[in-house]
């Protein structure tokens, strides 16, 4: 498998590897993971890590973005996953990628969530040396779109020529999904004109017709189509960015290279609170209005993006192909230096 990844077996399949033996036990692992040697922590009968008791860093603080890609991070650590491997996660809730990535870059936090194409583009113009170590999100149909009014004139991509559209960050990844949806429409990416507005705030903007359109993840999409009517136009990851990879969880390489049992705890937490927030839909309903300002009810109508546990170089890849195309970096990059390789504890786990 050439892939270059953290694909792990799920939680799940683990037990059930437990009850076999010798070929069949590293079969399914192969099945399931990829690679035995990429795969998944060990984990103890009570839900514990055996790779726990050798952190060299004990107390992280990780920067989220205030969406619903972060839910599984706050799972993880309500239910005290992170605690089961030793380890005390403090997370601090900041508006965007652009904030966050030079707290990143100067110490001030230890794991950022963010915006793929921003930490990209970061790399390229070496004004960052990091290392990805897990998705937060790909994208998937019906999570991340470009909403308007019902009177605006805008029904589809075509209509968005002329207009202004409100965004979290530009040129990151939402603004090459958008890019490559037009360009599939034929419209001319600079006949849009695209503006800064943080996702929380994009609604308002929408209804108040500061912008025409807005480009929203959840819960903002379900809050601005609840509160002010706003109808989807453009879907940004379906046909050619399907499954396009959004938001990543990401170190500064010294990090990961001073602290890589840390990482790996914080990454076995972390995918538990990936696999409930799959698996139960409940558990992120519940979470949201604990770090977001959306209430129970919109909570409970939010569209969910897909929650992976694995990292593939060649899905990364993707974003870093259509940055170049689209303009934010001047030219090809190979995004493999920045995959971080997760290693199982020694146990086998």
């Amino acid at each position: 498998m050439a892939l270059r990844s953290i694909a792990r077996p799920t939680w799940r399949s683990r037990r059930l590897i437990a009850g076999l033996s010798g070929v069949a036990a590293t079969a399914l692992l192969l099945v399931s993971g990829c690679s035995v040697l990429n795969g998944s922590g060990g984990s103890s009968s009570d839900g514990s890590s055996s790779g726990s008791g050798n952190l060299e860093k004990t107390t992280i603080t990780v920067a989220a973005q205030p969406f619903v890609d972060a839910a599984p991070l706050y799972i993880a650590k309500e239910k005290g996953y992170f605690k089961q491997e030793g380890l005390n996660v403090n997370i601090v809730s900041l508006p965007s990628s652009t904030v966050i990535l030079p707290k990143l870059v100067s110490g001030a936090i230890d794991v950022a969530e963010g915006n793929f194409g921003s930490a990209i583009t970061a790399e390229y113009n070496k004004t960052g040396n990091f290392k990805f170590i897990a998705y937060a999100t790909t994208g998937k149909p019906g999570a991340v779109q470009v909403l308007a009014l019902p009177n605006s004139g805008i029904n589809s991509a075509k209509d968005l020529a002329g207009k202004t559209i409100g965004t979290n960050t530009l040129k990151d990844v939402l603004y090459d999904a958008l890019a490559a949806t037009l360009e599939a429409n034929n419209v001319p990416l600079s006949s849009v004109h695209m503006t800064v507005v943080p996702h929380p705030q994009v609604p308002q903007a929408i209804g108040s017709h500061q912008v025409d359109a807005g480009v929203l993840v959840e819960p903002y999409r379900t809050q601005a189509a609840r509160t002010y009517g706003a109808r989807p136009v453009v879907d940004l990851f379906s046909g050619p960015t399907a499954n396009l990879p959004y938001n990543a969880y990401y170190v500064n390489s010294t990090f990961a290279q001073k602290y890589p049992h840390t990482v790996d705890a914080f990454l076995r937490g972390l995918w538990k609170g990936a696999e409930d927030a799959t698996s139960n839909r409940k558990d992120v309903e519940q979470i949201l209005p604990t770090y977001t300002n959306v209430d129970a009810t919109t909570a409970s109508l939010i569209a969910l993006p897909n929650f992976p546990t694995g990292l593939s170089t060649a899905s990364v890849q993707r974003v870093a192909d259509l940055s170049t195309k689209f303009g934010l970096i001047g030219g090809h990059f190979d995004v493999s230096s920045m995959i971080y390789n997760y290693t199982p504890p020694s146990n086998g786990g």
